[in-house]
């Protein structure tokens, strides 16, 4: 999900090279897939595209992320950074 922003044209294009199943907004990117995985990294795709991230598995995995400043955030009070630095 983009929160601040609109997803151009062109990038929802690009969005949509990954996916043609995906339901795809000047926000958002939603995406179910039953067999199979997505064909992007969605660190990538949140770092680009998005402020939001969602996942969850039939498996038991749910993932839950945001994008923030850095310097908003001791990434020593987190204890993990799921966004290698630099990227």
């Amino acid at each position: 999900m983009a929160v601040d922003r609109q997803l151009s044209r062109e990038e929802m294009d690009y969005l949509r090279g990954i996916s043609s199943r995906a339901q795809i907004s000047s926000p958002r990117f939603c995406n179910t897939y039953n067999y199979g995985d997505l064909k992007a990294d969605p660190r990538q795709l949140l770092a680009k595209f998005f402020d939001a991230y969602v996942y969850v598995s039939n498996f038991d995995c749910k993932i839950f992320a945001i994008k923030v400043p850095r310097n908003l955030l001791d990434e020593a009070l987190l204890g993990i950074c799921w966004l290698q630095r630099g990227s």
